[in-house]
């Protein structure tokens, strides 16, 4: 038999958005229930996409907090969040503390949703989805280097670099994945 449950709000989905909302209203001392269909979150469900270290990092974001986080990259034993909207990246250690944060040029003057990625040199690399290019910025967030190749990016979003200096870029809107060697695009 069914019970009846009284609260101020109620989410319908308990995803990461509707976990999230929910953690944020709750705090802020709402009534609040996330209704689930699935009765388990296994691991290939995407609800274990929000965990205790995900909170954590959300309660010990720099002095501003975190607006609009999209992209994540792991430094040696620091994570670099990019923090859309207020346009830099924050630095955390390993056990989710505030260390530093540092602008990064470009932010400001577009609405994207950049993911990083880290080079072999400690360069950091994040898309621009708007303009479509990617961007190579230094630790102290000052860009080097843009590049977006003639009819390739449409909406570049995902990221990634390996040790030996290859990039792969994913684009949403193509439905492609683009490979590159630094070396031949940092020229």
């Amino acid at each position: 038999m069914a019970s009846a449950i009284q609260t101020t709000c109620a989410i319908a989905g308990g995803g990461p958005a509707g976990m999230m909302l929910g953690l944020l209203l709750a705090r802020a001392g709402v009534e609040v229930v996330v209704l689930e269909k699935h009765g388990d979150f296994l691991r290939d469900f995407r609800g274990d996409t929000i965990h205790p270290s995900t909170l954590e990092v959300t309660t010990v974001a720099g002095p501003e907090g975190l607006s609009g986080p999209s992209g994540l990259a792991w430094w040696g034993d620091r994570l670099l969040v990019a923090d859309t909207g207020n346009h830099r990246i924050q630095v955390f250690d390993f056990e989710g503390k505030f260390l530093r944060e540092f602008p990064v040029f470009g932010w400001k003057d577009f609405y994207t949703e950049p993911y990083i990625a880290i080079g072999p040199t400690g360069s950091i690399f994040a898309t621009d989805s708007t303009e479509g290019r990617v961007n190579e910025y230094d630790t102290a967030g000052t860009l080097h280097h843009s590049w977006r190749p003639d009819g390739v990016f449409k909406r570049p979003t995902g990221v990634t670099v390996d040790p030996l200096g290859r990039v792969a870029v994913s684009d949403r809107e193509t439905h492609r994945l683009y490979y590159w060697n630094l070396a031949d695009v940092l020229r």
